[in-house]
């Protein structure tokens, strides 16, 4: 389960209860503030939509930043299974899709620049 609070409008959701799915989670949020979470069980992704927003955890923060889907790759942040965070909006709204799945945690947290990735 993703446990969220704070300024943020849940703009889609997939889950195993909402979309039959049997893992997978999925969150298009729009983050007006402050929001404070925690993936309990899941690994997260964190996917910059649209907007310039800050992910921090307790050793890191992360800038994520894309003008829109059209104009570039994201990066993606990676938090294991159970880590806090906390997301803010630094200009406007910040779109933000947030996807988890089950995981022991064995992967420390990252952030995944668009040349590591295969595609």
């Amino acid at each position: 389960m993703i446990r969220l609070d704070g300024g943020y409008t849940v703009l889609r959701r997939a889950d195993p209860q909402t979309a039959g799915w049997r893992y997978l989670h999925f969150l298009l949020l729009e983050v007006r503030g402050v929001v404070e979470g925690r993936g309990e069980g899941l690994e997260l992704a964190f996917v910059p939509i649209e907007g310039r927003g800050l992910v921090e955890t307790r050793s890191h923060s992360y800038p994520l930043v894309r003008t829109s889907v059209f104009a570039h790759l994201p990066e993606v942040l990676y938090l294991p299974p159970g880590r806090a965070f906390r997301i803010r909006a630094e200009e406007g709204p910040f779109l933000l899709a947030l996807g988890g799945a089950p995981a022991e945690g064995f992967y420390p947290e990252r952030l995944f620049r668009p040349p590591e990735m295969r595609r």
